[in-house]
C-alpha cells in the first residue's frame, strides 16, 4: 500500500479505478492510500473463512455500538486513553471485539 501526498484533484477520491490495472483508492484519517487489488485464483481455506467470519462478527458488533450513543462515548474514552493506539472508538470497540472472537 502506497501513501499519497494529494493535490486537490484528488483530494476526494476513493474506491476501485476502472480498467485493467485494479487500482484502489482508500481515505484514512485524512490521509490517501492506493494498492492493487489482486484477486485469489484459489478457493479460500477453511482458516481463512473463519477469520472472515471473526472479522465480519467484530465489525458488526462495532457498528451496532457505535449506533448507541452510550456505549460510543464509552469506547471513545478508551480510545482517547489508548496513547494513540486506537484512533477512533470503531477502531478500539472493533480491536476489543476481534481479539474476543479469537479467544473462542
Amino acid at each position: 500500500m502506497a501513501k499519497i501526498d494529494t493535490i486537490s484533484v484528488m483530494e476526494g477520491i476513493r474506491g476501485k479505478l476502472d480498467g485493467t490495472e485494479n487500482l484502489v483508492f482508500s481515505k484514512r484519517y485524512g490521509q490517501t492510500y492506493a494498492w492493487e487489488m489482486r484477486p485469489s485464483k484459489k478457493d479460500p481455506t477453511m482458516a481463512q473463512l473463519a477469520q472472515q467470519e471473526r472479522f465480519a462478527q467484530a465489525a458488526s458488533k462495532a457498528a451496532d455500538d457505535m449506533a448507541d450513543i452510550d456505549k460510543k462515548a464509552e469506547w471513545q474514552a478508551i480510545a482517547d486513553a489508548s496513547n494513540g493506539k486506537y484512533k477512533t472508538a470503531r477502531g478500539a470497540a472493533f480491536a476489543a471485539y476481534y481479539a474476543e472472537a479469537g479467544n473462542d
